[in-house]
């Protein structure tokens, strides 16, 4: 994989990001994930997107968020969550799949759950504002998996904003938006939980509040780790269940690294779980927390190992949003854990160059933001952590 071959399609990109308004109140998932990219591509030079474009699609999410202020206090709900607007499936800004079907069931069956927003620019628009209840004995949790996106990228927006006032509210956003992720339980799907274990520790890293960690660590220990199929006395044999060997699971799972169920053993899900783990522990890394940092370096390159085993025996994944989040994954890896640490994975290596050579991300759209990791992998780009980033 070449840098001019990543700058082409980066250039393409761009074009298609600058074209951008702001017509419906959008998933984080959606643009302002591809946003993502052009902050990652402005931290290797390639500065095609204006800073105010970019502050707009901040603007959405943090006018999408919920507030006391917008809605006032409800019994039971913490603030901080990207909302889902809530509009019938005939309405061009209505969301699609399940996040539409999960979003028209939640307001009719829990209202409580689907205020109507009184200022903003979305004002007047009902919005799933939270995904568990004790009262109704819901524990769903599947709102995570856009707050970690949204969160990502106001935490970006507060590092790479000039605006004085669109960074205090870029940061006040992205800590709101980590209390809802400190207020949510684990669930059964691990995924779910792995975006809320990426908001707190992208929070940590960026504060170095104890807050943060303290149910980071919580989640990894009561939920992620549990979950991974791993060896750690090397005998080939799976850890903590009934006599199992590895050479008796299917081909992706023959190798320790896998999630335990058959949803999150998926590459797509898998990847979320393992970039979760790479994310905390380079915060623990960075912040001197050495101990429980080294407690995860078993568990993360067993996952990514495992993860490129796949892709380099056997080929991606079909595009679409789990192609997406592989590469995401992996290039984490390379970027958080090699170009920090001055290592290299040839096999983390390989199978990122078998996605880019699958030409999924060279077109774009919701792979834009695997373009700026590219940027960042192929360039000069020297990590920094988040708190020492300017």
């Amino acid at each position: 994989v070449s840098l001019k071959e990543i700058e082409n399609a980066w250039d393409l990109a761009a074009t298609q990001l600058a074209a951008w308004r702001e017509e419906c109140p959008e998933l984080s998932t959606d643009s302002p994930a591809s946003m993502l990219g052009a902050y990652f591509a402005e931290k290797v030079g390639k500065n095609e997107i204006p800073s105010e474009h970019l502050g707009d699609i901040g603007q959405m999410l943090e006018d999408e968020q919920f507030t006391f202020v917008k809605m006032g206090k409800i019994e039971g709900i913490a603030e901080g969550a990207f909302g889902y607007v809530n509009l019938p499936n005939n309405d061009p800004c209505a969301h699609s799949g399940s996040v539409q079907r999960a979003t028209l069931t939640l307001c009719r069956e829990i209202p409580a759950y689907c205020p109507v927003y009184k200022i903003g620019n979305f004002k007047d628009l009902k919005f799933v504002v939270a995904d568990q209840s004790t009262e109704f004995k819901y524990w769903d949790g599947g709102m995570a998996y856009h707050q970690g996106w949204a969160v990502e990228e106001m935490i970006q927006s507060y590092i790479h904003q000039k605006d004085s006032s669109l960074k205090r509210k870029f940061f006040e956003s992205a800590r709101m938006g980590g209390n809802w992720s400190l207020h949510e339980i684990p669930v059964n799907n691990h995924s779910y939980t792995a975006k809320n274990t990426w908001v707190l520790a992208s929070l940590y890293d960026l504060t170095g509040e104890i807050l943060w960690r303290d149910q980071m660590l919580k989640l990894l220990k009561v939920n992620l780790l549990p979950g991974i199929l791993m060896d750690h006395n090397m005998d080939e044999m799976v850890d903590g269940a009934e006599p199992v060997r590895f050479d008796s699971l299917i081909p992706n799972a023959k190798t320790p690294g896998r999630m335990w169920d058959g949803h999150n053993s998926t590459s797509w899900n898998s990847a979320i779980c393992a970039w979760a783990l790479v994310n905390s522990y380079a915060a623990m890394r960075d912040r001197g927390d050495s101990v429980e940092a080294k407690k995860l370096i078993p568990y993360w390159t067993a996952m990514l190992n495992n993860l490129c085993m796949e892709i380099n025996q056997f080929g991606s994944i079909p595009a679409g949003s789990g192609f997406r989040d592989l590469a995401y994954a992996i290039l984490e890896g390379i970027l958080k854990i090699d170009r920090a640490e001055k290592t290299r994975h040839p096999n983390w290596e390989k199978a990122a160059t078998i996605l880019w050579n699958a030409k999924v991300i060279q077109s774009g759209k919701i792979c834009i933001v695997n373009l700026g990791q590219y940027l960042m992998w192929k360039s000069d780009w020297s990590y920094a952590p988040r708190f020492k980033q300017p």
